[in-house]
């Protein structure tokens, strides 16, 4: 698990500022054990804890700036610049000159949080199609957030009290829509937000939003190599030199993404699946039909408790 966390507050002390924020970045490395950064500015707290591609943390003066995840620009000036200067320094840059309004130049996949403790103004922002996920809670004096809802619960002004609705959300959907979670004093953004903290206050805006087009009127051949192309394009962006596999359940979505990632990258894509012995709920038969349509090297993982490799 990786993450990013921090907050905005008052009357805290150096030592109790530290103690806070080792506890919250040890939860987002449980799993991983990723590198943590921290970075503090009085009673502005911010750290980032990622594997050192997606992991970026900029100070300067009274500005902090961390983003986990990585962010690319169709502005060609500010992608000249987030290669030049790095994409943390180039965002403090655009931050001076554009206030919150710098969201609206950003794509990829991203958390973004800006906090400037001078100013007493943060700034939070995720990815165009919620990616990556951002909890925030409003304090008396300030603003705490995390990219996780248990990460928040360890600062001490976090609240735990649970809410009603949002039980009856799960309960009801086996799903909490955002942005309310569980937790009553909770809040996460959605897809292309930004949250703008000042003035002890709160906002929230979209600084993007998806757009659906039913009525386009181009032949199907023509659509059809352009969605495949995008899907290379997504696939070989995202993996770049890493290694990488996918979940097959054996349906339209993940065994496309199984294709299309043994494409790109020219040998057998590592592919895993899970199986139930609940006759209507297993997908393993299909999987099993994916994996040798395109040749997928398969791991099973049978009712999440015996890994199989076949």
């Amino acid at each position: 698990m990786s993450g990013i966390c921090g907050w905005l507050s008052v009357n805290h002390s150096a030592i109790e500022n530290q103690q806070v924020i080792d506890r919250m970045a040890r939860l987002l490395t449980r799993f991983d054990s990723n590198p943590v950064q921290i970075a503090t500015q009085g009673n502005a707290v911010l750290s980032v804890v990622a594997k050192v591609s997606h992991a970026h943390l900029y100070e300067k003066d009274s500005l902090l700036v961390g983003i986990w995840g990585r962010i690319k620009s169709r502005n060609e000036q500010l992608q000249a610049d987030i290669n030049a200067k790095g994409m943390a320094a180039a965002l403090a840059d655009l931050w001076l000159q554009k206030g919150e309004k710098l969201f609206s130049d950003l794509g990829g996949e991203f958390v973004c949080c800006i906090v400037d403790s001078h100013a007493r103004k943060v700034a939070l922002a995720i990815d165009p199609l919620g990616t990556h996920t951002l909890y925030y809670q409003q304090l008396d004096n300030g603003i705490l957030f995390g990219s996780s809802a248990d990460v928040l619960l360890t600062h001490p002004q976090a609240s735990q009290e649970i809410n009603p609705q949002g039980l009856l959300n799960y309960l009801y959907f086996h799903m909490i829509p955002g942005p309310g979670t569980i937790y009553q004093a909770q809040q996460r953004l959605l897809p292309g937000e930004y949250l703008y903290f000042h003035d002890g206050r709160a906002e929230i805006n979209h600084y993007t939003q998806a757009q659906f087009n039913e009525d386009i009127k181009r032949p199907f051949p023509e659509l059809q190599q352009e969605f495949l192309s995008l899907l290379r394009k997504s696939v070989s962006e995202v993996i770049q030199d890493q290694k990488a596999g996918a979940f097959l359940s054996g349906g339209t979505d993940s065994s496309t993404l199984a294709g299309i990632l043994t494409e790109v990258t020219g040998e057998p894509a590592k592919t895993y699946s899970i199986g139930f012995e609940a006759t209507g709920y297993d997908e393993m038969y299909y999987a099993r039909i994916a994996a040798r349509h395109f040749s997928t090297a398969i791991s099973i993982c049978k009712s999440f408790i015996f890994p199989i490799s076949l």
